[in-house]
């Protein structure tokens, strides 16, 4: 006779799909995405609210920088990230909005001197 065991996974579960938009009552989430139980109305924009150790992270946008405008893009970068956790690759750095990178002082200092007419005239 074979002893068969039970295989434990550890995996992510991690995470939500929120909007930020409102209706005549809370979105609530159905098989087919967040949708208003009166109207069936469905949300334009979705963020993904993730906890890591501790820390809440509001991921609105994918890599690219694009706004998750449907329920099933931003499930599909959710399970993405629930992945990078399982498989111990995750940072949470890698999901700071895009907007906030264009923000840092390196990326005006690159901007600036590309379009500078005098430190144009400077470089090799």
């Amino acid at each position: 006779m074979t002893n068969w065991q039970t295989p434990t996974y550890n995996l992510c579960m991690n995470g939500a799909i929120r909007t930020r938009e409102k209706c005549c009552h809370p979105f609530q989430e159905t098989s087919k995405g967040l949708r208003c139980p009166k109207y069936k109305a469905r949300p334009e924009t979705y963020y993904i609210d993730f906890w890591w150790k501790g820390d809440r992270i509001r991921v609105p946008r994918d890599k690219d920088g694009n706004i998750f405008t449907s329920y099933e893009a931003a499930n599909r970068f959710l399970t993405v990230m629930r992945s990078k956790v399982d498989e111990k690759t995750f940072n949470p750095k890698d999901y700071i909005q895009v907007e906030v990178k264009k923000l840092e002082f390196a990326t005006y200092a690159m901007a600036w001197v590309a379009h500078s007419p005098d430190m144009a005239l400077n470089r090799p």
